[in-house]
């Protein structure tokens, strides 16, 4: 689940997303809290059991490539990892 507090109604610049389950986290470098607020959503949850399929994996690597060399957060191990990883 991820949701916005009063901040985020009252529409406040520093307003955060909170994300609940195993990954908890908050997003608040952008004012995203505002823009839900801004947006009447309160809150949005999503559940399901089955993976993302993507119908073109090559395409999709050379796109990520084209950004170069981006750190990213490992949730499964919190430690930060260079993408793409083959690098």
């Amino acid at each position: 689940m991820a949701g916005i507090g009063p901040a985020g109604e009252k529409l406040s610049r520093m307003a955060c997303v909170i994300f609940e389950g195993r990954y908890a986290r908050s997003a608040g470098r952008t004012g995203m809290g505002a823009v839900m607020g801004s947006k009447n959503l309160k809150a949005v949850l999503v559940r399901g059991t089955g993976g993302v399929a993507v119908a073109d994996w090559t395409g999709l690597m050379k796109r990520a490539a084209a950004y170069g060399d981006v750190e990213w957060l490992d949730y499964c191990t919190g430690r930060a990892r260079r993408f793409p990883p083959w690098r």
